[in-house]
């Protein structure tokens, strides 16, 4: 056996000097169980010294590796060595711990093979008095020997898991920074540009109208790709963990909501809740409501804009139905609205472009929060979105 590469295979687990666990802790027990020992151990083989593991009948932690009776077990090739009498094996007659305490007479072990083939440590028994094992013995020895290397195999993916979350945790964060930093600096850039072309517009005299046009144009498209920035910026903000869960008066916040939206046509809300205050994150719900309360306003072909808002809590979430008189949404372009950059008109009530982000920021968010969202519409008649929030628990 190339000790060298064994060596590395037993540190690959990173398992040396961890806490008590109860898998490897069963193990023992059952080990002791079926062998009839007063000692098991779960143990594992390292340059200087056999370390346990798992223990039963001592409260030792680490035997030094030359004195041990499984350095033998490890290098050999049985299944499971046994030593009936250890005070006429020449290999141990002359060990301290068979001459001096605890006198260990009798020894059984089944060495922990990897995959690769590299014996790394044993589940082993140990007694005072001669013995032999059965079959079944034997067997049963050999069957823990194999659920502890699985217990280890399972171990490494669970630290391979973590650890791919925490790089992808990092990288998501670093791309978000990146998003934000990128999306603010374009942002500047079109205030500068916006500003020249003001002041451009000024200059010109009426009869040049081919400048006005093509300062239009500009003027036109700044403004588009800024409501996209601040999109992206916005969608890009959600991602962060919102930790405070407030008290919300739902009816109150609604109403502020409505009070600051901007509308070229009268506005009537109605409301139907069946709680006061639902427990949320006061930013992720303004979020939702805005995008949910400006697409309506945006989208709608009514001489007046009516919003109709219903609340009910059953079962851990808060169900919300908001409907409106709009224009609606065709039938094929419903399983779209949600998806990112995704537009069902060419131009709102202002004449301007959607830029297909704010409701693939609602959705983001309910999924977050473990909910759903689906949208239903008649095309001219109005559309609804139905939506729920799980309940959050209270900060």
């Amino acid at each position: 056996m190339d000790e060298i590469e064994r060596l590395k295979e037993v540190n690959s687990y990173k398992i040396e000097d961890t806490l008590s666990e109860k898998d490897y802790d069963d193990i023992a027990f059952i080990a002791s169980a079926i062998c009839g020992t007063p000692i098991a151990l779960v143990t594992l083989m390292y340059q200087d010294r056999q370390w346990f593991k798992a223990a039963v009948g001592t409260d030792l932690k680490e035997n030094k590796r030359v004195l041990s009776f499984c350095l033998h077990a490890i290098a050999g090739e049985e299944d499971v060595m046994v030593v009936e009498d250890a005070q006429q094996d020449d290999r141990f007659k002359n060990n301290p711990l068979v001459q001096d305490g605890p006198k260990l007479v009798f020894y059984a072990g089944a060495p922990i093979v990897t995959k690769n083939g590299y014996s790394i440590g044993t589940v082993c028994v140990y007694d005072t008095v001669k013995k032999t094992l059965t079959d079944n013995q034997r067997k049963g020895l050999k069957i823990l020997s194999e659920q502890v290397m699985g217990l280890l195999e399972l171990r490494t993916q669970n630290l391979q898991l973590q650890m791919m979350k925490a790089q992808l945790e990092n990288s998501n964060k670093s791309l978000e920074t990146f998003a934000m930093v990128v999306a603010h600096d374009i942002k500047s850039s079109l205030a500068s540009v916006a500003l020249a072309n003001e002041m451009l517009d000024k200059q010109v005299n009426e009869w040049q109208q081919g400048t006005k046009e093509l300062t239009g144009i500009i003027k036109r498209n700044v403004e588009k790709i800024t409501r996209m920035v601040e999109g992206i910026l916005n969608n890009s903000k959600i991602t962060d963990k919102y930790n405070k869960i407030e008290a919300i008066a739902l009816t109150v916040f609604l109403e502020e909501l409505k009070n600051i939206l901007p509308s070229p046509k009268p506005l009537t809300f109605i409301y139907a809740a069946s709680m006061d205050i639902v427990y949320f994150n006061r930013v992720q719900l303004e979020q939702i409501f805005n995008n949910l309360f400006s697409n309506a306003i945006r989208y709608n072909d009514k001489e007046q804009v009516e919003i109709k808002i219903a609340a009910s809590e059953q079962e851990g979430y808060y169900n919300f139905d908001v409907t409106d008189n709009g224009m609606g949404i065709e039938v094929e372009n419903q399983a779209s609205v949600f998806e990112l950059f995704s537009t069902v008109a060419e131009k709102d009530n202002y004449g301007l472009e959607s830029s297909g982000i704010g409701l693939n920021i609602v959705k983001k968010i309910i999924t977050a929060a473990e909910g759903d969202i689906k949208v239903n519409s008649i095309p001219g008649k109005y559309t609804s979105f139905l939506f729920r929030l799980k309940v959050q628990e209270r900060s």
